[in-house]
């Protein structure tokens, strides 16, 4: 994982839950499941996810101990904190992050009567139509925020005809009525965004569904040509047997002395070095005819896939 992000991670994770006027914030498992997607997320190419995550994942899941991670807490704006950093670093959100569930409320201090916030969402525009639509929420662009605890969604939609990375922005301002020294608050951000085609992003799914398809393959032939060696060995003659048992005690000895110099152990290491190669070919070999298989039928692996 990048600095930029693990540092904005970080300060995440240090934020802690607030209670009084004005607050927006995220919930726990929103963020489990958006550093989960990211770590799918190829540091080289972001329009290459990866099929399998990154490791790391669970030591930042595991510092998830708050239940909300505010962005403005008592009406102080705290989102400028990592907000600006994500955008700076220039880090791109996952494909498969397609929606944000953010949460509101503006709650009353000692008994008072909550504070009346109105909020207007001026900006929610993509600089990139082609790739990905506008922004949009499933609430009104104008209103008061409510006094009770509720959410919206934040939905990100790419158009799926073309794979690339479009920036989006977000302008949002409360204005708070009661509240003389400060009248209103602004949060504006730009973020980016990785978005694959529809092409590409069955090539995805084929790829991922070839590799794991293959991998199951090759160990299920591993545990049938081990279990075929060790009914061999059970059906062969006492001597045989002895002698078997004389070379592994002789191999894991070999092996606990760091191996023998010279003619043996350039001959183990080239064993090894063909039997790297022959996996690697079988592998090759597989997700091909895998592959062709998909092109052919496509909609069978699909359905494999979500299965």
């Amino acid at each position: 994982m990048s600095g930029p992000l693990r540092l904005s991670l970080l300060l995440l994770l240090a934020a802690v839950a607030c209670s009084g006027e004005l607050n927006v914030w995220f919930e726990r498992q929103m963020l489990e499941s958006v550093i989960s997607q990211m770590m799918l997320l190829s540091a080289k190419n972001p329009l290459r996810p990866r099929c399998k995550p990154r490791g790391g994942a669970e030591q930042l899941l595991h510092r998830l101990t708050a239940d909300r991670f505010p962005i403005v807490a008592d009406g102080h704006l705290l989102s400028g904190i990592y907000f600006n950093s994500l955008s700076r670093s220039g880090i791109v959100l996952a494909n498969s992050i397609n929606s944000f569930t953010v949460h509101w409320a503006t709650a009353s201090r000692d008994g008072l009567p909550p504070t009346r916030v109105q909020y207007k969402f001026m900006g929610l525009q993509s600089h990139n139509q082609s790739v990905l639509l506008h922004p949009r929420l499933t609430v009104p662009s104008t209103g008061f925020v409510p006094a009770a605890e509720s959410s919206f969604q934040l939905n990100l939609q790419c158009t799926k005809r073309v794979s690339g990375v479009a920036e989006f922005e977000i302008h949002a301002v409360f204005q708070f009525s009661d509240r003389p020294e400060k009248r209103s608050l602004t949060m504006q951000h730009r973020f980016r965004k990785a978005c694959l085609s529809a092409a590409d992003l069955l090539k995805l799914q084929q790829k991922c569904y070839c590799r794991k398809k293959c991998k199951q393959q090759i160990k299920k032939k591993r545990r049938r040509r081990n279990h075929r060696k060790r009914q061999r060995a059970a059906n062969s003659s006492p001597s045989r047997r002895r002698s078997d048992r004389r070379q592994q005690r002789r191999r894991r000895g070999d092996r606990r002395r760091g191996g023998k110099k010279g003619r043996n152990s350039r001959q183990r290491r080239q064993r090894r070095r063909q039997r790297r190669r022959r996996l690697r070919r079988r592998r090759k070999e597989c997700q091909k005819e895998c592959r062709r298989g998909c092109r052919a039928q496509p909609s069978d692996c699909q359905q494999r896939e979500a299965d």
